[in-house]
């Protein structure tokens, strides 16, 4: 209420890092908002708070006490308290999850890169034949002069006894 904590819990103050509980009490939520989410968090508040609506979830990040960012997920609930517009807010800490995609996207580019820049022809299809990534060196060895032919048919990309063949091939791998 009025923008600052009037409860918190002790898995909120973990997430924090902070001391304590009264730590946080009566502080201005502004404080712990991540700067690029002020405005956003300004607007959801306002929006639920007329509309008398949930605000539905959305990533944030938060400031920890010790400087480090917290990843979240929260969901808004207006409500009223002793006559007075509330908000409860329900924040699931995602910094695991944020780091992993962040570590999965990095590992991905590597392996992209790689695969590019391979002297061997690769080329990946789905079991259904619909190419998702083949590398400069495959597409020299079919003629391919096309830059983007992933989400095409291998039977678009190569002569029909070789795509065939192809087809065979990958389908016994996969099984």
């Amino acid at each position: 209420r009025d923008g600052k904590f009037l409860y918190v819990n002790d898995a909120f103050v973990k997430m924090l890092r902070a001391e304590s509980a009264a730590q946080l009490l009566g502080m201005q939520i502004y404080d712990v908002i991540h700067p690029d989410y002020k405005e956003a968090v300004t607007q959801r508040i306002r929006q639920a708070l007329s509309s008398g609506t949930i605000a539905p979830v959305l990533e944030e990040e938060f400031i920890r006490f010790d400087g480090t960012l917290l990843h979240v997920d929260v969901v808004g609930i207006p409500f009223t308290l002793q006559g007075k517009e509330a908000m409860q807010v329900v924040i699931r800490d995602i910094t695991e999850r944020k780091q992993t995609e962040e570590m999965l996207y990095k590992t991905e580019e590597l392996l992209n890169s790689l695969v590019e820049h391979a002297e061997t022809p690769i080329c990946v299809t789905g079991t259904n034949g619909m190419v998702r990534l083949a590398n400069r060196a495959w597409k020299q060895a079919f003629g391919i002069k096309e830059q983007h032919i992933a989400g095409k048919h291998i039977e678009q990309l190569l002569p029909s006894n070789i795509a065939e063949e192809y087809l065979l091939t990958n389908n016994e791998v996969v099984v």
